[in-house]
């Protein structure tokens, strides 16, 4: 951002694999604007039209932020913005892009960027697969760089035995007696989080469910509730853990192990229970 001039050209593009990870991105980017004259910054996500999408492009933002079928349709496919300009793309959370089928879009508006551009990629694992995709869809060898640290250093792991009752009979016992402040419930599942869900309400315990079943407005709505700490529980799937800032979070727990163990490293501590 500190080498983007007043120049309105689209100079810098962010795609993100979801609508709520696109917002916050953006939210967190407009904040720069006071502090560079003319910086200008977009929102290109499924949550509006088309058409409402389109509106105020006769002046170039800098940078536009949003998800890779929105930005695909309206900067490949419709081309309201020169792309001449553009130096740096960023792909966040890319093994969720990858794994959400999203990168024959991302393809697509790689094609019609310069030859010459700044890659970032950002992911919260990394496998073969995923380096090797990376690499053929930029055509040259990427630098990776890992951090060492796999969890917050004050993050302690628990692994409870739940073979004598069901997982969602003892996630209300686990809220009954731990009573945190903010705890997240993930499934792996949508049958997962439907019945958790079930039983949490059934035991008369607030709290709200977040997956990809809800609707565009129920989700809007959904993320505000939860950054107002209007719910003690949130029952989510995969994705409300991609990226979202969730602040007071006291407590985490894996209803069941996600099917790619990579997504989790299961840590035994003296404090585990039996």
């Amino acid at each position: 951002i500190e080498n983007m001039s007043p120049v309105q050209a689209l100079q810098a593009i962010v795609i993100c694999p979801s609508r709520e990870l696109s917002r916050q991105v953006y939210e967190f980017a407009r904040q720069f604007c006071p502090f560079f004259e003319g910086l200008k910054v977009r929102l290109f996500t499924s949550e509006d039209e088309v058409s409402e999408n389109r509106e105020g492009l006769s002046e170039a933002p800098n940078l536009v932020i949003g998800t890779p079928g929105r930005l695909a349709d309206l900067l490949y496919k419709e081309h309201p913005l020169d792309l001449t300009n553009v130096r740096t793309i960023v792909l966040d959370e890319a093994d969720m892009l990858m794994e959400l089928g999203y990168f024959d879009d991302v393809d697509r508006l790689l094609s019609a960027l310069p030859e010459k551009k700044q890659v970032l990629v950002y992911s919260a694992t990394l496998h073969v697969g995923l380096t090797s995709k990376l690499e053929k869809s930029f055509g040259t060898k990427l630098i990776f760089d890992g951090e060492k640290q796999k969890t917050a250093k004050g993050v302690r792991h628990h692994f409870v035995d739940v073979r004598h009752m069901p997982k969602e009979a003892a996630l209300v016992e686990f809220i009954k007696q731990k009573r945190p402040y903010l705890c997240l419930a993930f499934s792996s599942t949508k049958e997962g989080v439907n019945k958790a869900y079930a039983a949490l309400k059934e035991a008369n315990i607030e709290c709200l469910l977040f997956s990809g079943d809800l609707t565009d407005r129920e989700r809007k709505r959904a993320i505000k509730e939860i950054k107002a700490n209007k719910y003690q529980v949130i029952v989510c799937s995969d994705l409300l853990a991609r990226g979202i800032d969730i602040e007071d979070v006291t407590d985490v727990v894996s209803i069941d192990l996600p099917g790619d163990l990579s997504y989790y490293c299961l840590l035994y501590t003296s404090d585990a229970a039996d």
